[in-house]
């Protein structure tokens, strides 16, 4: 039950991509459109993969309460880690990052469209 939020986020991340593809299959990649699901994809990453983290660490610090066990030696090695490399946050700026770098080109690109 413990790892249950980590997959419903990643369900939905799978979800909101094919929409992302849906999106750029439709009006192309240089679009406001494939921006805008883009971005909503990233934050979902960021804000799914925070609350997934703080729903996990709960659960698994009742669990460990009720079980009365003591933090395995593996758990001490790990945790800085996580702490260290967050992944998901870093992927989903970069999605709202590349998002808005879309967004600004396609702005581009209807500008240049308009003066030719």
């Amino acid at each position: 039950m413990t790892d249950l939020p980590a997959w419903l986020v990643w369900g939905c991340v799978l979800f909101l991509l094919w929409r992302v593809i849906g999106a750029v299959r439709r009006t192309g990649p240089f679009t406001p459109q494939a921006a805008a699901a883009m971005r909503r994809l990233g934050w979902l990453i960021i804000a799914g993969s925070a609350a997934a983290a703080l729903i996990q660490g709960f659960a698994l610090d009742e669990l460990l309460h009720t079980m009365l066990a003591p933090t395995s030696f593996f758990n001490l090695i790990t945790l800085p880690f996580h702490a260290l490399l967050p992944v998901a946050a870093l992927t989903g700026a970069a999605l709202l990052t590349f998002a808005r770098i879309i967004r600004v080109g396609a702005a581009m690109d209807d500008e240049i469209k308009g003066t030719v």
